[in-house]
């Protein structure tokens, strides 16, 4: 009987919340930015910042740019070495 419950309350949860949000999103829809959603074919769908995300050109560009962000990661690893030898 208690895992019963137990997963009733588990998926009453994610519904209650989604329900949350939804209502959040109808009464201050006008207050919020708009690039916090995404519009899918009419259904606006309120985006969820977990991090920033940055594009680089190449992998070298993205290796330093972790290198600088996260240095304490990286601060006892040797230098990589070009691997691309002239002909």
């Amino acid at each position: 009987m208690a895992i019963t419950f137990l997963t009733y309350a588990h998926k009453k949860f994610y519904v209650e919340s989604d329900r949350m949000q939804r209502y959040d999103r109808m009464e201050n829809i006008e207050k919020l930015p708009a690039h916090h959603y995404s519009n899918r074919g009419g259904v606006l769908i309120r985006k969820e910042f977990v991090g920033f995300e940055k594009y680089h050109k190449n992998n070298e560009s993205l290796m330093r740019w972790y290198k600088q962000a996260y240095r304490q990661i990286f601060e006892n690893e040797p230098e990589p070495t070009s691997t691309s030898t002239q002909h």
